[in-house]
């Protein structure tokens, strides 16, 4: 089935861990557009014998992260045009949009080609890819168990990031009452 949330964990991991550097939107996106190809086979409109075609292989991970970056960019200044601040995600440049779909659509590529039989041919000749006899069920709790150590990170984050304020209030405080005698 395309479009599941499976995948978003790896994103959900590389944004916790290099979140200035890492575009959970571009991540997201490009893993939408290479499932585009699967769902337009489901729905019989090309060859349907086969499930993951030439979107689903290294040059076609590359191309689909290229075309990412024209979808964000129309999705910002649609967000922007009917006045969707919630909705438009930060400013990012070009290089982090790019390196984050590809990390998108190179891992998408990656697990399922764990997960799904059709996909071997693609990634025969990288030994270290092939499926293994991985069940769907394994590939996909892997994936959750990347979102929680996501999960773990920012709580990581957050906790570090209230100890630094609460020792930054504790030394101007102190350095007030030094003032004050």
């Amino acid at each position: 089935m395309p479009f599941t949330p499976y995948h978003f964990g790896a994103g959900a991991l590389a944004k916790s861990i290099a979140p200035r550097y890492f575009s959970f939107t571009a991540f997201a996106v490009s893993n939408v557009l290479i499932d585009v190809e699967p769902l337009v086979r489901m729905l019989g409109l090309l060859d349907d014998t086969i499930l993951h075609g030439p979107t689903h292989t290294f040059p076609g991970a590359v191309l689909i992260a290229a075309m990412t970056l024209p979808a964000v960019r129309m999705w910002d200044r649609s967000a922007a045009a009917l006045r969707l601040n919630s909705l438009r995600p930060p400013a990012v440049p070009t290089w982090m949009v790019l390196t984050s779909a590809l990390v998108g659509t190179v891992s998408h590529v990656i697990l399922d080609s764990w997960m799904h039989a059709d996909m071997a041919e693609h990634v025969a000749r990288y030994p270290g890819l092939t499926k293994a006899d991985i069940p769907p069920h394994q590939v996909e709790l892997f994936c959750v168990e990347l979102a929680q150590y996501a999960l773990l990170i920012y709580l990581a984050r957050l906790t570090w990031r209230g100890v630094g304020l609460i020792a930054a209030a504790i030394r101007k405080r102190g350095s007030a009452g030094r003032e004050e005698s």
